[in-house]
């Protein structure tokens, strides 16, 4: 039998931030003891964001579908260039979303885990189109 070494030692920054220590005997495998350390740990908490965003549940489709047929479409064929007649079009259906539908801005309180990062989304992705393939083809092949 051994006596309990005096030298394990368990550093930390915050010693507050330790809620359970201690020494366990472990004489069935070992010489020495087995050291243990419970440290207090709190994830940062995410700062909410905010984001703008259009408001479509009060919007009224009668009333709508009346105003959108009250603007005058025809100014979009006037232009010669293919890009003016789209920023006219979209001036004109941003005009309407106003008023049918304000933009609003909310506070996002839920955000996303801190760890899922853009890379590791696409490769989920990426990972998760690889097995679709790949379920596909083993169900083509054993259907055939």
């Amino acid at each position: 039998m051994c006596n309990p070494s005096l030298l394990d030692l368990m550093l930390v920054t915050v010693p507050a931030s330790v809620s359970k220590f201690g020494q366990c005997a472990a004489d069935a495998f070992s010489h020495h003891d087995r050291i243990y350390l419970s440290y207090k740990l709190r994830p940062p908490k995410a700062k909410s964001r905010t984001q703008v965003q259009r408001s479509f549940t009060k919007m009224n489709l009668d009333c709508l579908r009346k105003d959108a047929q009250a603007i005058d479409w025809s100014v979009v064929t006037v232009p010669d260039s293919i890009d003016e007649k789209i920023d006219l079009f979209n001036s004109l259906l941003i005009q309407l979303y106003d008023v049918h539908a304000p933009l609003k801005t909310i506070k996002v309180k839920h955000l996303p885990a801190p760890w899922l990062s853009d890379d590791l989304k696409d490769l989920i992705a990426k990972k998760n189109r690889a097995k679709s393939h790949f379920t596909s083809a083993m169900f083509q092949f054993l259907t055939t």
